[in-house]
């Protein structure tokens, strides 16, 4: 009886494996569902999905998906759309790991000042990835990037002027507090937490800006606000003098109390000191 019940089983298994499945991964059920998850409907579309589907027995698999995906993204960059060259650059980056490919189209989608493609090429000169290594060349870049808007540019920028040096990179500049000063505000008008920390760190000791404790207070109070704790920390400092605002102790101390608890090791310090 036993014997019967699991040379059933297997029927039913192989029943569903060899008719029933195949029938759910058809060409044409497998074409459909490349067509949705491309978003193309029209026949000529269609028509080599099924062909392309029938080829690898039915399967809709990521082999499928990415051969239509590059090869509509090359269509469209060919007839010169500058986020298909920049979406084939960041195909190329993050999911084929060919970063000559990469850095083609987004040097493509660049040259049609495309800010974030200017920003990513920016860091392949940087790097030497897929190509030549070029400070100058991503300097450049990183300006225009910049000047078009891209966030991550701008705040490139205004590290690399506040640092003087990008040790890791090995971009070398003359330290410029004032170009520092200038794209982290910018960027901190746009929400950015660390940079609103840093520009009002900078407000606070006055470095190439003029030093502005409401300023400097205003920061840190939007730093704050978007969860920083270096900021909790300063403007802790800044209540216990009474720098730029009346002397506190009491919210001096809340303010190291909750830096502390966030591992800023000068706040544990100086919380345990007024207990």
């Amino acid at each position: 009886m036993m014997m019967g019940f699991i040379t059933l089983l297997f029927y039913f298994i192989f029943l569903y494996k060899h008719m029933i499945q195949r029938d759910l991964n058809s060409p044409k059920k497998c074409a459909d569902k490349l067509a949705l998850k491309i978003n193309r409907r029209n026949k000529r579309y269609a028509e080599s999905f099924e062909y392309y589907c029938n080829f690898y027995g039915g399967q809709f698999s990521k082999q499928i998906y990415d051969f239509y995906r590059i090869n509509q993204l090359k269509s469209d960059a060919d007839e010169g759309n500058t986020e298909a060259a920049y979406h084939l650059g960041e195909e190329y980056f993050y999911w084929q790991a060919d970063y000559v490919q990469s850095r083609y189209w987004y040097k493509l989608a660049a040259d049609q000042w495309l800010s974030k493609a200017e920003y990513s090429l920016a860091q392949f000169y940087e790097k030497g990835w897929g190509g030549s290594q070029d400070d100058s060349k991503a300097m450049e870049l990183y300006q225009r990037a910049a000047l078009h808007g891209s966030e991550g540019a701008q705040i490139t920028l205004a590290d690399k002027y506040f640092d003087g040096k990008n040790t890791q990179s090995g971009i070398i500049l003359t330290k410029d507090d004032a170009q520092a000063a200038k794209w982290y505000e910018k960027v901190a008008e746009q929400g950015d937490r660390v940079s609103a920390f840093m520009i009002g760190m900078m407000y606070q000791q006055g470095l190439g800006v003029a030093k502005n404790y409401k300023k400097a207070i205003l920061w840190y109070n939007r730093a704050i606000e978007r969860g920083s704790r270096k900021a909790k920390y300063n403007l802790g400092l800044m209540l216990e003098i009474g720098q730029g605002l009346a002397k506190d102790k009491v919210k001096a101390k809340q303010y190291f109390q909750e830096a502390c608890k966030e591992w800023i090791e000068e706040a544990c310090w100086k919380y345990k000191k007024k207990n």
